[in-house]
């Protein structure tokens, strides 16, 4: 598959992001918890900032319109579109049967 190593990075982080989220709330937690809420709520945004460039390299990379993401740091974001299109962009096959 043609964007395979992108795909399992987003739906790794987006898995993490299920069990974190329920993971933030001091009292009135279901089930067991597996994480302090401090260290929770951290993880979350982390994730949150490195899912919304993922998202963003992998329009591009399909070939869809680089999506606008609304931050005033605007040299930040290219930049880390461009290391995740650089890093998960598939190595193009060239015909040496010539």
């Amino acid at each position: 598959m043609k964007y395979s190593a992108i795909r399992t990075e987003i739906k790794k982080l987006s898995d993490e992001q299920r069990n974190l989220k329920p993971q933030r709330k001091t009292i009135y937690i279901e089930g067991t918890r597996t994480h302090e809420p401090g260290i929770a709520c951290d993880k979350v945004q982390d994730n949150r900032y490195v899912l919304r460039h993922l998202f963003a390299a992998y329009a591009v990379i399909k070939g869809m319109e680089r999506p606008e993401i609304k931050n005033p740091m605007k040299i930040i974001n290219d930049r880390m579109i461009e290391n995740f299109i650089a890093i998960y962009t598939p190595p193009k096959v060239e015909d040496t049967a010539a």
